[in-house]
């Protein structure tokens, strides 16, 4: 019995922090991104598999980043992602639909930023130029 109850509360404080609540008749319901999931504790202590549902959002909207020159740092609303390929777009997705900053750093030459809404399953392409910066 105690095992069984152990197994639960650590369940509940998955690393540290409280995950959810609820009863045995309602169990522990979660939404986020990718939908919603949840686990059921029975009245003998038993958990239930979890459940799974459609997601909220689509998880390919997103973005394809190049640049010229290849290799610039890539920060979508100030988050580094990465830096642009060579060969190939950067792809960015599992974003939620809103309003987006893109600025492209790369040492020597100038920043490129642009805005713009991005909408539910929508992918972006952004091909930047950033011009180098004339020497001093």
């Amino acid at each position: 019995m105690i095992k069984k109850i152990f197994s639960v509360a650590v369940l509940v404080f998955l690393t540290g922090t409280l995950i959810g609540t609820g009863t045995a008749d309602t169990g522990n319901y979660y939404a986020d991104y990718y939908g919603k999931y949840g686990t059921k504790l029975n009245t003998n202590f038993s958990m239930d598999y979890p459940e799974y549902f459609d997601a909220k959002f689509d998880p390919n909207t997103g973005l394809t980043v190049s640049s010229t020159p290849g290799g610039a740092e890539i920060f979508v609303n100030d988050e580094s992602m990465g830096v642009t390929r060579i060969l190939k777009n950067k792809v960015i997705s599992g974003l939620i639909p809103g309003d987006y900053t893109i600025n492209l750093t790369y040492p020597g030459y100038t920043n490129y930023t642009t805005s713009f809404p991005l909408a539910d399953g929508e992918v972006k392409t952004i091909e930047a130029v950033l011009a180098q910066k004339e020497k001093v």
